[in-house]
């Protein structure tokens, strides 16, 4: 679900650019609320900057490589996991919303398949320029190959990964490095052989609140102990890459039936259930 942002959040959005802070102090205070301002509140500011940043210095609006570059551009994406993805969350939410309304129709289905997009492209321009993610360089045809699947709608289009690839490889994003995954973690896993993967539909609690938050989509592993969550089928190895891990001991699965969320018709295996 796309956030809805109010008077409030817009005219807040306005003050902090209006202030003109470097890109990684913005970046940072993006990604983190103001003493007890609520997430979800801050959420919607930044998806309020990202707006007006997209709509007055991007030409076209639905060209996600040009707007990523200039959204990382104005705010550096902060190198802990956790922030990183709330800044590329609120990329996502604003490009989406921009796309539909400049060209009637997007060229991702979701803001889901946006940021997903959005964390392997940073994934990938640290790849490239010598950051040390990821076990080898990614050439342009293994890049297309692992995000045509992001959208569940429907293929990205490869000349859209391939431009991005090669404005990527011209350029770095900016983007402060991430620490690797822990070596504790990733034998854990080495460990372990997947039982079964696939995109799963998951209710977050992550509403100020605690109640039921909005459906996301997740890429899920089944190993022999643990279920891992991430936000794209690739792995690349960095600290927190893992969005959440539950031990398969004691885990309850309950299908949902009827009660899901409208999704897009789609070729592609996709489960819908309440984990607790």
């Amino acid at each position: 679900a796309v956030m809805a942002a109010g008077a409030d959040a817009e005219q807040e959005a306005d003050a902090l650019l209006g202030e003109g802070p470097p890109a990684a102090e913005l970046g940072e205070r993006l990604a983190t609320p103001d003493g007890a301002e609520p997430t979800l509140r801050r959420s919607q500011v930044a998806v309020c900057v990202f707006q007006r940043i997209l709509r007055c210095e991007c030409a076209e609006p639905y060209d996600f490589a040009a707007c990523l570059r200039r959204a990382t551009d104005r705010a550096l994406v902060p190198a802990e996991f956790g922030k990183a993805r709330a800044v590329l969350s609120a990329f996502a939410h604003a490009w989406t919303l921009l796309a539909r309304g400049a060209h009637g129709q997007c060229a991702l289905g979701s803001a889901d398949a946006a940021e997903a997009l959005a964390f392997s492209s940073v994934m990938l321009s640290h790849n490239l320029h010598g950051s040390g993610i990821g076990a080898r360089r990614v050439s342009r045809s293994r890049f297309v190959e692992g995000c045509r699947c992001l959208d569940t709608a429907r293929d990205v289009p490869d000349a859209m990964l391939g431009a991005l690839y090669d404005d990527i490889a011209e350029q770095p994003l900016g983007a402060a490095l991430p620490t690797d995954l822990s070596a504790a973690k990733m034998e854990t896993l080495d460990a372990q052989s997947v039982a079964k993967q696939g995109w799963l539909m998951v209710q977050e609690l992550d509403t100020p609140l605690g109640n039921a938050g909005p459906w996301r989509r997740r890429w899920t592993r089944i190993y022999e102990h643990d279920v891992a969550m991430f936000l794209t089928p690739q792995q690349w190895g960095v600290d927190g890459e893992i969005i959440l891990s539950l031990p398969l001991h004691g885990l309850v699965v309950t299908s949902i039936g009827d009660h899901h969320p409208p999704l897009s018709p789609s070729s592609r295996s996709q489960s819908d259930a309440c984990v607790s």
